[in-house]
């Protein structure tokens, strides 16, 4: 599973990932600055690097978890990308056809706990950095809770 984040202050804007095998448990996770003005597009990105690494690692089949409605409908063909994003939806699209698997869907911000918190580990200027263990302290509770199935409450 890779869950992917964006985020844009008016600092600038970063995106994340962190992939996961079904028990839970890490295989890496990356995060980087992102020259994008709009919080659609850096969204999109996170997802277009997290499939770039992914088949970089061959990994052939992947459940995508987004918190960016637009990212889900745009890949899924639902809506039109904008000219912003066109391309990245286009390479997206492209990896999607070399792998054996692939699905994507829309989750609420309190289970994507672990890709919000490596959206706030870096700046608009930092370049895409690939990581896996250890973890941070605070990124390994994370992931923990989330290998034992913490529910999340939406307030």
């Amino acid at each position: 599973m890779l869950n992917t984040d964006g985020k844009l202050t008016k600092e600038g804007g970063s995106y994340a990932g962190i992939l996961r095998q079904s028990d839970g448990s890490v295989v890496m996770a990356y995060h980087g600055g992102s020259k994008a003005t709009y919080i659609g597009a850096i969204e999109i990105e996170a997802i277009q690097k997290g499939l770039e690494v992914a088949l970089e690692l061959k990994i052939k089949n992947i459940q995508v978890r987004t918190d960016s409605m637009e990212a889900v409908n745009c890949i899924l063909g639902i809506c039109t990308p904008t000219w912003r994003t066109k391309a990245m939806v286009n390479s997206i699209n492209a990896k999607i056809g070399t792998m054996e698997g692939f699905n994507i869907k829309h989750t609420f911000r309190e289970s994507n706990k672990a890709a919000d918190w490596l959206t706030k580990c870096c700046g608009g200027a930092d370049i895409c950095k690939i990581f896996c263990n250890p973890l941070e302290k605070e990124l390994e509770t994370i992931v923990q809770q989330d290998a034992a199935e913490t529910i999340y409450i939406r307030v």
